[in-house]
């Protein structure tokens, strides 16, 4: 277990140096931050990655956590194949797109993580409120709320648990407010 993590360590080491590497050598400046976003992106996935391979992330998924940041990789490869080709409108326009679908990538992992952590969260609490589980959490650009999709598990008769009481919760659980946070129910 030692040998693994001391690897894991190295590994991620070897990919700051070269994400600093890439980095330096980016031919324009005004590239750099999208660079420093996609290292920063693909480093919190490599950081995620025991989780991922296996763990928590992998249930349920079509693709393991491996591989989904073997696709962030590929599509930080193509951005920066098309970056290093002569400047040309339409050649900026596709590489912000595969940037794009990398954020996607990135964004999907981290809210099947929360929502993994959050139903382990609603599962060790006592009944009604444990009587609920996270299907699905959506981040909202335009209004910045955090969207929490919850449904009861089991057939509640007529012992429910009030919105507020499972708002307050997720704030608890979340460390946000009810300002950025929006509970949906289904029943």
């Amino acid at each position: 277990m030692i040998s693994g993590f001391v690897e894991f360590m190295q590994n991620t080491g070897v990919f700051m140096l070269l994400a600093q590497l890439v980095t330096y050598l980016c031919p324009e400046k005004t590239y750099e931050k999208y660079f420093q976003l996609l290292i920063g992106l693909m480093l919190l996935t490599r950081l995620l990655q025991p989780w991922m391979n296996g763990g928590l992330l992998a249930m349920g998924n079509e693709k393991t956590g491996f591989q989904m940041e073997s696709s962030i990789e590929e599509h930080f490869r193509e951005v920066e194949a098309i970056l290093e080709q002569p400047s040309d409108e339409s050649k900026i326009v596709e590489g912000a797109e595969k940037m794009k679908k990398a954020e996607d990538i990135t964004m999907d992992l981290t809210m099947n993580a929360l929502q993994s952590e959050l139903n382990e969260k609603f599962a060790d609490l006592e009944p009604p409120a444990g009587n609920y589980r996270v299907t699905d959490i959506i981040w909202q650009e335009g209004t910045q709320k955090l969207r929490v999709f919850l449904q009861p598990v089991t057939k509640m008769d007529g012992e429910k648990i009030p919105r507020e009481n499972l708002e307050k919760i997720l704030e608890d659980f979340l460390s946000v407010t009810t300002q950025y946070l929006e509970v949906e129910i289904s029943e």
